[in-house]
């Protein structure tokens, strides 16, 4: 099983990262709102961090065909 983080500015963008880079068969199996950037926290950014996971086996079909 291959599993990656996300973060990115909302949750649309993390999705269409996910299925860029793992495919349509990626299963998501977290999902937080993490502030990032900031001067000590302060002024930050709001942005979504998202855990996804797909098998080895699937990646590989899809590499394949």
């Amino acid at each position: 099983m291959r599993v990656k983080r996300y973060v990115a500015r909302s949750i649309q963008e993390a999705i269409s990262l996910v299925k860029a880079d793992l495919g349509k068969d990626a299963v998501i199996l977290h999902t937080k709102k993490v502030r990032r950037d900031g001067l000590l926290g302060l002024f930050g950014q709001s942005k979504v961090e998202v855990i996804a996971a797909v098998e080895h086996n699937t990646a590989k079909a899809q590499l394949a065909g």
